[in-house]
């Protein structure tokens, strides 16, 4: 009984029934009451002794609009604006009690099951990672992709809601971790007004995820309630940052780097060649493929996989050593052109990519050494070797269980 009791309270907290168009006061009565602003929580006006002008003006004072009580224009638009399903306040004690304000662990994991008919399932994974990038790279958190199926702690699913526009996702608080997109939505990838953008609702909804709750008070916040498009760029403000680094702690960059004293120690790669650490700086060096000759590239500033197909070294050739355990058998390779971790994507399963601010088994790899003198990679994510694909052709991946000259590599101080 008690466990029931906790599923229908968890379900009325993130209600996303959505009465649009709302032009009625009952309509409007009832939207309220499942944002969290009816204190008595009935949408009967004989059982709630608070009347519903009292109600509406405070929804108009939370967003601004002028304090009428009534159902104008202004507050009849805003009662009609996608937004997200979450309620704007808490609907009880015994629902706060039953959720908890951020996850009891660091290292999570994260699974798509579907995706919108309007956006590929790949491209839908990029997003998604790219969204949880934005809230990661602030933090101490360390949070993976998995397959479709696998077991994960936060859960993306595409289901219907209520159509068009009115609720275009909500997600559950931890650690339940379920995300919700309506299918109905026209979701887009570009950043306009001809449909609704994936990443900015994903940023939101992982915020919920992660524990943070809507910030009614800045319109620029990502975790604001309503849907409003805004750049790419600066899509996470000094408030949601203070809030997320708040409930997890904040990350210096470096503080993810091993913190061993590597002063005067080297790492031996291969007979004669030391490629060393001092201190906290790593050494840089270059990869050249012993399948083509060529050097591995972080191309167009990392926003590609890695390939070998560069005949120099530029920003884009030149990787740092970093040291990932205190034998200095395992390393994590991070691009010069844009500080980023080297991972082996989806566990390994898709081409490396320099796009990750935290070393975990993805980025992380054993440098083993060939008799030739060359190294090969071999990938903690899934145990198998780098290789330089379809003779450098294509871009690296690990997928081999052997080595070749495909699978070969010259590790260049620069």
């Amino acid at each position: 009984m008690q466990l029931y009791l906790a599923v229908v309270v968890l379900l009325f907290f993130i209600h996303h029934v959505s009465l649009i168009p709302i032009g009625t006061e009952a309509e409007a009565l009832e939207y309220l009451t499942q944002l969290g602003y009816n204190k008595c929580q009935s949408q009967s006006k004989v059982l709630c002794s608070i009347n519903f002008s009292s109600i509406l003006r405070d929804y108009q004072q939370t967003f601004g609009l002028e304090k009428t009580g009534k159902l104008d224009e202004p507050t009849i638009e805003l009662l009609n604006t996608p937004r997200c399903g979450n309620a704007d306040r808490p609907l009880s004690s015994s629902v706060l009690a039953l959720t908890k304000s951020k996850w009891s662990k660091t290292r999570l994991r994260w699974a798509l099951r579907n995706s919108s008919s309007r956006i590929s399932h790949a491209q839908s994974l990029n997003i998604i990672r790219d969204a949880f990038e934005h809230w990661i790279k602030h933090t101490p958190l360390n949070i993976e992709q998995v397959c479709p199926t696998c077991e994960a702690d936060i859960v993306f699913n595409f289901v219907p809601v209520d159509g068009p526009s009115g609720t275009l996702a909500y997600a559950y608080f931890p650690e339940d971790g379920r995300v919700h997109f309506d299918s109905a939505e026209n979701w887009i990838e570009r950043f306009d007004h001809d449909g609704t953008n994936l990443f900015l609702v994903a940023v939101h909804e992982i915020g919920h995820a992660l524990g943070l709750k809507h910030n009614t008070k800045d319109k620029q916040s990502i975790m604001y309630p309503t849907y409003q498009l805004m750049p790419k760029g600066d899509i996470l403000p000094n408030t949601d940052r203070k809030w997320i680094t708040d409930k997890y702690g904040g990350i210096q960059f470096d503080c993810t780097w091993p913190r061993y004293d590597f002063t005067n120690r080297d790492l031996d790669f291969a007979e004669g060649e030391h490629i060393w650490a001092s201190g906290y700086t790593f050494r840089t060096v270059a990869l050249k493929s012993r399948a083509n000759g060529k050097f591995v590239a972080a191309e167009h500033y990392g926003s590609l996989p890695l390939i070998a197909r560069s005949d120099a070294v530029s920003e884009w050739e030149k990787f740092e050593i970093v040291p990932v355990d205190e034998n200095l058998s395992l390393i994590a390779l991070r691009a010069v052109v844009n500080k980023m971790y080297v991972a082996a994507e989806s566990g390994g399963a898709s081409p490396l990519i320099a796009n990750r601010h935290q070393i975990s088994t993805w980025e992380t790899f054993q440098v083993v050494k060939l008799a030739d003198g060359t190294q090969a990679l071999k990938s903690m994510a899934n145990n198998r070797f780098v290789c330089a694909d379809n003779n450098g052709n294509s871009p690296l991946i690990a997928n081999r269980d052997s080595v070749s000259a495909w699978e070969a590599f010259e590790i260049i101080p620069q």
